[in-house]
This record gives C-alpha cells, sequence and structure tokens, in this order.
C-alpha cells in the first residue's frame, strides 16, 4: 500500500501523546518529581513564613509555588520547537509519502529524506484514531495519521504488522 499526507502540528502533538501514553513508567517518575518539588517548595515558604512573621514577608508563601508553572509552559515550547525542527526543511508543505509492504515502511520527502525500515528493525507498533507509531527503538519512532488509511488498508497494516513485528527490547 502507498499513500501520502501533509504533516500537521495536531498530528505531531497526537504522536507525542500516544507515545508518553506507552511509557507509563516515565509519567510515574515525572509526577513523583513534582510531588517532591512541590513539597520541597512548600516546606521552604512554610520556613520563611515561620521565620519571617512579617506580613509584608507573607508573600515568599505565595510565589513559592510559581515555578511549578514553568514546567507547563515549558513543555508547550518544546512540543513546538519539536515540530518546527521536523518540518524546517520541508516548510509549510511537509507532504511524506509512505509506502508498507512485505520487505518493510519506506518514507519518502522529496527533496529532503528518504527513510527505509525493514520489519527486522521495528520493535513495537501502535495504534489508536488518530495516529499510528511504528517504534524503530525503545525511544524513537516514526509516525503518521491513521486517519488517511482506509479501513481496508489498516486491516492490511495490522495483518503486516502481526506476521513480521514481534515486540521485544532492541
Amino acid at each position: 500500500m502507498k499513500f501520502s499526507y501533509t504533516l500537521t502540528f495536531t498530528d505531531y502533538v497526537a504522536a507525542i501523546r500516544l507515545n508518553r501514553h506507552q511509557k507509563l513508567g516515565k509519567r510515574v517518575i515525572f509526577i513523583l518529581i513534582c510531588i517532591g518539588l512541590l513539597a520541597v517548595l512548600a516546606f521552604v515558604g512554610l520556613m520563611v513564613n515561620v521565620f519571617f512573621t512579617d506580613p509584608e514577608d507573607f508573600i515568599y508563601v505565595v510565589w513559592t509555588p510559581l515555578p511549578l508553572l514553568i514546567i507547563p509552559i515549558m513543555s508547550s515550547f518544546d512540543t513546538r520547537r519539536g515540530f518546527k525542527r521536523l518540518i524546517r526543511p520541508m516548510g509549510k508543505n511537509a507532504t511524506v509519502s509512505i509506502e508498507i509492504d512485505e520487505e518493510g515502511v519506506r518514507s519518502t520527502n522529496p527533496g529532503v529524506s528518504e527513510a527505509t525500515f525493514f520489519w527486522k528493525s521495528i520493535v513495537d507498533y501502535v495504534q489508536n484514531e488518530k495516529v499510528t507509531l511504528i517504534y524503530i527503538h525503545k525511544s524513537r519512532f516514526y509516525f503518521f495519521p491513521t486517519n488517511i488509511l482506509s479501513q481496508a488498508q489498516r486491516t492490511e497494516l495490522n495483518d503486516l504488522v502481526a506476521r513480521h513485528v514481534t515486540k521485544r527490547k532492541p
């Protein structure tokens, strides 16, 4: 099967989210670190309040959780920067062609890049209604939107993956 699509920011965000959902351990560690940071900052704020009982110094307690607001803002900037790096060589019209057959997956971006992933090199495969991820390493994946596939193509892709891909650690 062969198809083409235009890479969009919403597809990129859907791929990042699906990848995060596959890595539960990373999410748990991130949550524990955030809770630990919040506890440390609350303790520091409490100590400031105890040692400086002056009402004007209460502002330290109010500003203590402010650094935690930086985390989602920086995550948003990091996502946008990653997408810009991905499409920088292609410009606004990032049209990619994909061919999937018995040998593997071939991706072609005319004038920019061409990649071939044989089935032996693919370590995992994940799909939802928005995006399909093909893992070429435990932390690297190739993605394309699922909605560009017809139901027959999705069935054919699932059959190819079932025959050729076995989940394993690289």
